[in-house]
């Protein structure tokens, strides 16, 4: 049976039980053009790209395809809300390659959409990880996005965790810093936002980002609002 052949069939099951094959087998990818793999990564089905993008990018070095970043972020505009298709994305990027360092720039330079905060949050987590200290990849004069905020509070978790230092640039930090104060207190905001905007103000300091994250601790805030919010205190000097 030609599974490959499968990939291409009008029935979606078809294509989802194919991609659920080739992802278990660690497939490569060298027998399909690389212009397929855009198209791959838009299927109709969910779940057909779900295990596309758990098997992307899982074969040996020689199978990777050249354009991988865009893949991963067509797969991450389209799913990056999702828990499930972050964590398949993500685990196409291979340690030791600056692969998620490339695919947070290709992602920045594309979107700033803020539904993708969770996405970026655990692109952070990988990000810090990865270099072991806080990347550049924005421009250190762009916008405080959410996303970007979100990104760097991922980083500084990492590091954190690593027992590492996660100091970032001196020159966006009043920038961001403001921005996730305006965040953290905006009850408009989603909850991941305002989530990602609490962890931030961990790089805050520590009397500008107690007067924000106190006011956090009551009991009409939602819980894991309230539980950032403890984290952040207790990991500011």
């Amino acid at each position: 049976l030609d599974v490959s052949a499968r990939l291409t069939e009008a029935n979606p099951l078809l294509r989802e039980n194919a991609w659920h094959i080739l992802a278990e087998r660690q497939w490569g990818v060298t027998d399909f053009p690389e212009a397929l793999f855009p198209a791959f990564a838009a299927d109709p089905n969910p779940r057909a790209r779900f295990w596309f993008a758990l098997g992307f990018n899982q074969g040996p070095p020689e199978s990777r395809v050249q354009n991988w970043p865009e893949v991963l972020t067509r797969l991450a505009i389209s799913d990056g809300t999702n828990r499930w298709m972050r964590a398949a994305i993500l685990s196409g990027l291979k340690p030791g390659e600056q692969a998620a360092l490339q695919l947070a720039r290709y992602l920045a330079q594309r979107t700033s959409d803020p539904a993708l905060v969770e996405f970026w949050s655990d692109l952070g987590r990988v990000l810090g990880a990865e270099a072991g200290a806080s990347p550049q990849f924005f421009p250190t004069d762009a916008p405080p996005s959410p996303g970007f905020v979100a990104a760097l509070d991922g980083v500084t978790e990492s590091l954190r965790a690593r027992g590492k230092p996660a100091a970032l640039p001196v020159e966006l930090l009043p920038r961001f810093t403001a921005e996730a104060t305006r965040l953290a207190v905006s009850p408009a905001e989603p909850i991941a936002t305002r989530k990602a905007a609490i962890g931030f103000l961990v790089n805050a300091e520590s009397t500008q980002a107690s007067s924000v994250l106190l006011p956090v601790l009551v009991a009409t805030e939602p819980a894991e609002l309230q539980l950032a919010a403890v984290r952040s205190l207790l990991g500011l000097p």
